[in-house]
């Protein structure tokens, strides 16, 4: 609440210090990322097909730079070739 607040950290907000309770960490094996996913999303690639396995999970993260690397993560998970869609926001008269 206190970084809410501005109660905490400077003003840049790059640096701040705060202390978390034990029961709201993730043990990880070195990889943070992949304890992360693991933790959301047990056995992902068992439940790709299940659209509630998606709806009922979701990873926050502070920073959109953190969001890009665990999408990248989970994407490289995903077995076969990617591929690219693209789209319009606007109709072509």
């Amino acid at each position: 609440m206190g970084i809410g607040d501005g109660t905490i950290g400077e003003s840049n907000d790059v640096d701040i210090s705060t202390c978390t309770p034990s029961d709201l960490l993730l043990a990880s094996n070195g990889n943070p990322l992949a304890s992360i996913v693991q933790s959301t999303y047990p056995n992902i690639l068992d439940s790709m097909s299940d659209i509630t396995y998606f709806q009922d999970r979701a990873i926050l993260a502070p920073k959109n730079t953190i969001v890009e690397q665990i999408k990248e993560y989970m994407l490289d998970l995903i077995p076969g070739e990617e591929r690219v869609y693209l789209s319009c926001d606007s109709t072509i008269s």
